[in-house]
């Protein structure tokens, strides 16, 4: 099913959506307590010519988007891309998740399209 408030695509069985938060079905009480939701978008270039990235983590909270994180530089192979399960993303990747659950984000079940696409959520303070 889809989020009636933002349209994220959620589990048929979701009371609340894992983006914004809205309740999905009538009855459901609101917590008091609010959440921030981050997942590992993408990788990046470094610059144009260069095979150098970075994974960023993408948060969603009270004051709308922004960089919840980045991953240490890593190099990929002229013909390689990170959104292909390469080994040499594996160790920024982890970095980052790392980094992230210091900073008291919690993984979540959901993940996104691509293998590095993890999800999280934390409470706002």
């Amino acid at each position: 099913m889809y989020c009636s408030n933002c349209g994220t695509e959620i589990p048929d069985e979701a009371n609340f959506c894992w983006k914004c938060g809205k309740p999905q079905k009538q009855g459901i009480q609101v917590d008091e307590q609010k959440w921030e939701i981050c997942e590992i978008k993408s990788a990046w270039k470094q610059g144009l010519f260069s095979n150098e990235y970075r994974f960023w983590a993408e948060a969603t909270g009270p004051n709308g988007l922004y960089n919840a994180g980045e991953s240490p530089k890593f190099n990929m192979g002229a013909t390689e891309v990170p959104w292909e399960s390469g080994k040499e993303a594996h160790a920024p990747l982890r970095a980052l998740m790392n980094k992230l659950a210091q900073d008291g984000w919690e993984p979540l079940a959901a993940q996104g399209h691509h293998w590095f696409s993890y999800k999280f959520r934390r409470r706002v303070k």
